[in-house]
């Protein structure tokens, strides 16, 4: 029972009260403030325990991201560093340099450096849609059109790999927290 609750049930049965259970309910009800606040401070400390404990947890989480970021960075500027350039296939220098025409065609443009690469993720996905019309018009043998469109798939990939590479260009340049 509360501090309260003894009291009424000793008022009904003791009137006036005596000092001696006066006294001991005084201190039945400072326990039980004490009680409050203690169990109030408890609750502070806990909330700012899990607090602290969470935003230690996105602090490593995101210094785990970071090193994911710069371990990939270095992979792939050691990947392309030029004495790491392999001879190009044929084939390969071929469709470069369809590509390359295909880019040459929109030279009025401005370009894609700085792009948002969700845009040019929808651009690609658009090609590739064309890439498969212009498949089913020729029933899957091939066209000079299929050709074209994909280059055109070819480039807007480029564009996200280049935009992607910009991205990790600070890491390369010893710039941590650009």
């Amino acid at each position: 029972m509360k501090a309260a609750e003894w009291r009424k049930y000793f008022a009904d049965k003791y009137y006036p009260l005596p000092e001696v259970i006066e006294e001991m309910l005084r201190d039945f009800e400072a326990a039980e403030a004490d009680n409050a606040i203690l169990r109030t401070a408890q609750k502070n400390v806990l909330s700012s325990r899990d607090a602290w404990k969470a935003e230690a947890e996105a602090a490593e989480a995101r210094a785990q991201a970071e090193q994911q970021r710069r371990e990939t960075a270095e992979t792939w500027n050691r990947r392309a560093a030029p004495d790491a350039l392999v001879e190009a296939r044929e084939s390969v220098r071929w469709f470069a340099g369809v590509m390359e025409t295909k880019l040459h065609q929109h030279d009025d443009r401005p370009g894609w450096d700085g792009e948002y690469t969700g845009w040019l993720l929808d651009r690609l996905r658009e090609e590739t849609r064309e890439v498969k019309r212009e498949l089913e018009k020729c029933n899957y043998t091939g066209s000079r059109k299929v050709i074209e469109e994909c280059a055109d798939v070819a480039n807007f990939a480029m564009m996200i790999a280049d935009v992607s590479r910009a991205a990790l260009r600070p890491v390369e340049r010893g710039e941590e927290g650009a």
